[in-house]
């Protein structure tokens, strides 16, 4: 006898969040290896197996509901570094050092450099130490812009220094908005330019970014941020895509605050539904394991009596 469910628009969604104008909603498409899958059955997840989260925000002039994949693999990384996030939230609190942190800071503060003299260091880091080194940051993102075509993501590090050095002309580069970043922040998960099948009238890939970060003293401290564009796709050396930036199009930010209660709930839907996946999957893949590990034995034991001579008389 089938079960009917009253609201079965979103049959595949796990966790909703919903303020006025802005939903968070996060939607199960876990999906077990198949035989044209080269992923070893104990590994129990197909290389799509995914959940979609999307943030439709209605507070603009026209809905916008940008989307992104957190792949089955993620997960783990994702509830570990929350877990450990949430106890740090917890003593940064309870010291009395509570204050509102900007979710928003420019990326001047909280972007690292990747490479050279400055590595490891934010813009805004480079600036307040020592004033004079503007010209040699300027240098870095002229290379960082002549790169851009091959590595998209050094549009983001060129967009922090040029928020540090606007911010350093404008005399509003402050030590306090540094330090507090440096301290009050942990980025939970991060990723850029991936992409999905989805494409426009101009055949142009769907590429997406999303980032979960915790602010330590805010009262809605994780915020979920994804962002969407198409634009044509290039083939890198390792098989995927990175996207021609100068044609992007069809640009959309989404960005949602959770509370404590709200980031838990999620993490535990998360963490509890792939762990009910994959016990639901487990014996299915144990006994495909067994089969392809005899089958794999007796192909060998073949091979090896055709190499061997045959006994002489």
């Amino acid at each position: 006898m089938s079960t009917k469910i009253k609201d079965t628009r979103y049959p595949r969604q796990l966790y909703t969040a919903k303020r006025e104008q802005v939903v968070l909603g996060i939607d199960n498409y876990l999906d077990p290896p198949s035989e044209k899958d080269t992923v070893p059955p104990l590994e129990m997840h197909s290389p799509f197996s995914r959940y979609v989260v999307t943030i439709i925000d209605k507070s603009g002039a026209k809905i916008i509901t940008p989307k992104a994949n957190i792949p089955a693999g993620d997960v783990a990384g994702i509830v570990s570094i929350a877990k450990a996030a949430m106890i740090e939230r917890i003593c940064y609190t309870g010291s009395g050092e509570e204050t509102e942190v900007q979710s928003d800071a420019s990326p001047a503060y909280t972007q690292m450099i990747p490479f050279g003299r400055f590595k490891n260091k934010t813009p805004a880091m480079v600036l307040l130490d020592n004033p004079d080194d503007k010209a040699e940051l300027l240098r870095t993102r002229e290379f960082l812009q002549s790169k851009v075509m091959e590595f998209a993501q050094n549009q983001k590090h060129i967009d922090a220094i040029d928020d540090a050095v606007a911010l350093l002309d404008a005399r509003t580069l402050k030590q306090e908005n540094a330090a507090q970043a440096k301290s009050g922040m942990q980025v939970i998960y991060a990723v850029s330019h991936k992409y999905m099948a989805d494409t426009n009238s101009q055949g142009h890939r769907l590429f997406y970014g999303m980032s979960i970060e915790c602010y330590y003293g805010n009262k809605y401290p994780w915020v979920v941020t994804i962002e969407n564009f198409f634009a044509p796709g290039q083939q890198t050396s390792k098989g995927g895509l990175t996207p021609k930036m100068a044609e992007k199009s069809g640009y959309a930010k989404g960005i949602i605050r959770l509370n404590d209660m709200e980031w838990s709930q999620m993490i535990f839907r998360m963490e509890s539904n792939i762990q009910n996946f994959e016990a639901l999957w487990y014996s299915k893949m144990y006994k495909a394991s067994l089969d392809i590990d005899r089958a794999n034995r007796e192909t060998r034991q073949a091979a090896a009596q055709a190499d061997t001579p045959a006994a002489v008389a």
